[in-house]
């Protein structure tokens, strides 16, 4: 009986053995298909990508450039007046769209005592503009003033209207050609500003009659950008 589990223990310890030297050659063979593995996953991460080619870009048809006629010095010293007179913002610092968005909102009450704590920072935001306006009109109401109040003078027999000498004095050749180059410099002025005037409409009457066109070329651009 002794002998028996003798040989049964035996058995049990051959066949343990036995187990765990299996278990060891099949860690071993995994172990070596993972360093096997290595360079091929490393070879993999290390492969070129090829990208495509970038479509060709569209043949947008709108244009922003105009043709200024030789009057790129005139629009380039109105620009500089605009500069001049108005300031850059066109709201006060204190004010915005916003602020006066949500007194619209609330109705007129609101929108009005907004004008009225307001009203002076508008003002001096836009006090070039005011003053240039403001002398404007009084230019245009004092002008007829002056002419009328001149040739009544005149019919009167005043401002020199009928001479005292019928002599040329000394200082009247003079004051012809000084007053003749005044009024050169004024019919220039106002030839010039005859041509800007024809100009500006023949400008307005190209940019109606284009209007259609160039719109529809704006959105075909705008899809074939979105497209592309």
């Amino acid at each position: 009986m002794k002998v028996s589990t003798a040989y049964i223990f035996a058995a049990i310890c051959v066949a343990a053995a036995c187990a765990a030297n299996s278990a060891v050659e099949n860690s071993g063979d995994e172990g070596g298909d993972g360093v096997e593995n290595t360079p091929n996953s490393e070879s993999v991460l290390q492969r070129t990508v090829i990208y495509e080619p970038l479509p060709q870009s569209p043949d947008y048809r709108s244009d922003a450039t105009f043709n200024p006629m030789g009057m790129e010095h005139v629009y380039y010293l109105a620009n500089k007046f605009i500069d001049l007179i108005q300031r850059k913002d066109f709201l006060p610092p204190g004010l915005n769209v916003t602020v006066m968005d949500k007194a619209a909102r609330k109705g007129e009450p609101e929108t009005e005592q907004l004008f009225k704590e307001h009203w002076q920072d508008i003002l001096l935001q836009h006090i070039g503009v005011l003053t240039l306006a403001c002398f404007g009109v009084l230019l245009a109401l004092l002008l007829p003033c002056i002419g009328l109040w001149f040739c009544c003078c005149r019919c009167c027999g005043r401002c020199g209207a009928y001479p005292d000498t019928h002599y040329d004095k000394k200082s009247d050749a003079c004051k012809r050609v000084t007053l003749g180059m005044f009024v050169s410099l004024f019919v220039m002025a106002s030839v010039f500003a005859v041509v800007c005037a024809f100009a500006t409409n023949y400008y307005s009457y190209v940019g109606t009659k284009e209007l259609s066109p160039r719109l529809d070329a704006a959105l075909d651009d705008t899809g074939m950008y979105v497209e592309h």
